[in-house]
């Protein structure tokens, strides 16, 4: 399954860690393209990484996994506003 992850903190490691394991493809999508980057380089299994937007439009599902606070500014930048998610 192709999976999009907006954030690059601990809960985007752990689950995008243990679906990579599993075979599911990821792109890993952050505010800040080099830790999103370093995200997916840690994770391996071919894991992708670029912006919020990007890895909203990636997946055949998305997991937003950003703090309640960013939950907002997340979603819009990752195109909800425009109806993408």
């Amino acid at each position: 399954m192709r999976i999009g992850v907006l954030g690059t903190g601990r809960m985007a490691d752990a689950l995008g860690t243990q679906w990579a394991r599993a075979g599911h493809d990821l792109f890993i999508g952050g505010r800040s393209r080099p830790k999103a980057q370093a995200l997916a380089a840690r994770i391996g299994h071919g894991a992708r990484a670029g912006s919020l937007r990007e890895a909203a439009g990636f997946g055949e599902v998305a997991l937003l996994a950003v703090a309640y606070e960013g939950v907002e500014a997340a979603l819009e930048a990752a195109g909800a506003a425009e109806g993408t998610l």
